[in-house]
């Protein structure tokens, strides 16, 4: 129904901001899809839009909400965390009633972004994830790699790899993102949001989303366990 309506709009869709709109207005400039709103969709292209709206619904609610649990679980074991970027953000938003946006968010709250940075290290939404190659290649190795193979990148090991990140690489510390010496893992060294044309569409609609939940419940409330510490069980999935 999304989908419908938004194809049924007699507006200018180039000029909206959406994912939605702009595949549409992709689709039209291609000839895959009719610019006459009376003209029928082919059932691949609507199957397509659909599919797009399920991926921003579906897939962002579900590891946009698993972040949230392992950040403020990593909070509530490491107090004095919390109570830094408690302080950041106070320090940054003061007495004002109304939320921080994208662009305070782009040039400020270091200690934030660096937390979020290190809870999506320690336990990434999406634990494993692979590729099917569509024809033969080769790896930057020399692996040989037939048409078809499917190869598998453990997100989770990556990310907890002690040559890239030193011997406390399984602990939690957000500094390491901080600094003259701090980490600058690119897409590809950790895919956790996937590296290169096909990376997550939702990615700093899902940072934005962790960012404004967290910030505004910290200026207003210090989380702790109602357990005691302990690991908890990682299973692969969502």
């Amino acid at each position: 129904k999304v989908a419908r309506d938004r194809l049924a709009d007699p507006g200018d869709l180039s000029a909206k901001t959406d994912i939605l709109s702009n595949f549409i207005v992709s689709l039209r400039e291609q000839g895959r899809l009719s610019k006459d709103l009376n003209a029928p969709v082919e059932p691949e292209t609507m199957a397509l839009l659909r599919d797009v709206v399920l991926s921003f619904i579906a897939a962002g609610r579900d590891t946009t909400s698993s972040t949230l649990s392992f950040l403020f679980y990593l909070l509530a074991v490491h107090q004095d965390e919390q109570e830094r970027v408690a302080k950041e953000v106070r320090e940054q938003l003061g007495n004002r009633a109304h939320p921080p946006t994208v662009d305070e968010f782009a040039h400020g709250f270091e200690l934030l972004d660096a937390t979020v940075n290190e809870t999506l290290r320690l336990f990434p939404p999406v634990s494993s994830d692979g590729k099917t190659s569509a024809e033969d290649d080769v790896l930057p190795d020399g692996t040989f790699v037939p048409a078809g193979t499917r190869i598998n990148f453990e997100i989770y090991c990556i990310g907890r790899d002690r040559d890239t990140y030193g011997p406390d690489a399984d602990k939690f510390r957000p500094d390491r993102w901080l600094g003259p010496n701090k980490v600058t893992p690119t897409p590809f060294e950790l895919p956790t949001f996937q590296p290169g044309p096909r990376q997550c569409l939702g990615k700093d609609l899902a940072l934005f989303e962790v960012k404004l939940l967290a910030a505004q419940l910290l200026r207003r409330f210090r989380f702790a366990l109602a357990r005691p510490v302990c690991d908890p069980p990682y299973c692969p999935g969502i």
